[in-house]
């Protein structure tokens, strides 16, 4: 059985000892794949990491996320080093006075027309996913900085409207 890469955003353990089946075709060749640190997969809200992130995530917030093995089929050959992360936190980050969200007939945020930060709203979290709107990961300034520091190549860092 494979897993959609979809139960990433749920915010939820998930079975640290089961094969998740994390295998993804792509057709480009492992270079190309190798230039990037988190590469996009599926959905423009689900990465693969790099070693080199990992690295960065593992020392700044271990207990945030779960690491998960994956297969990248590339034209060129296979790459095993990039992993899946289960992300374990959601935050409220958004302030609902100053943002303006769109949302599904049943009521769910589906979107945003205007996205704002509360002041601090990471907390003690370096990495979440926002309570009302799963898709996106959000990181503290301090992940922010460190892959900065690491040029980690790959994501867009966005502050919010």
């Amino acid at each position: 059985m494979q897993t959609e890469i979809y139960e990433f955003m749920r915010v939820k353990p998930l079975d640290i000892n089961y094969d998740y089946n994390l295998r993804f075709e792509v057709l480009t060749t492992m270079g190309k794949i190798r230039k990037y640190d988190l590469v996009q997969v599926n959905t423009p809200h689900n990465y693969l990491f790099s070693p080199k992130a990992i690295e960065i995530l593992t020392a700044l917030c271990p207990e945030q996320i779960q690491i998960f093995d994956t297969l990248i089929q590339c034209k060129d050959g296979n790459i095993t080093e990039y992993k899946a992360v289960n992300i374990l936190n959601e935050v409220d980050v958004s302030d609902p006075e100053k943002s303006k969200y769109k949302y599904f007939d049943s009521g769910r945020v589906r979107g945003y027309e205007k996205y704002v930060f509360h002041d601090d709203c990471m907390g003690r979290n370096h990495i979440a996913r926002d309570t009302k709107f799963h898709a996106p990961i959000i990181i503290s300034p301090t992940l922010k900085e460190a892959f900065e520091k690491a040029k980690i190549k790959g994501c867009k860092y966005w502050g919010g409207d």
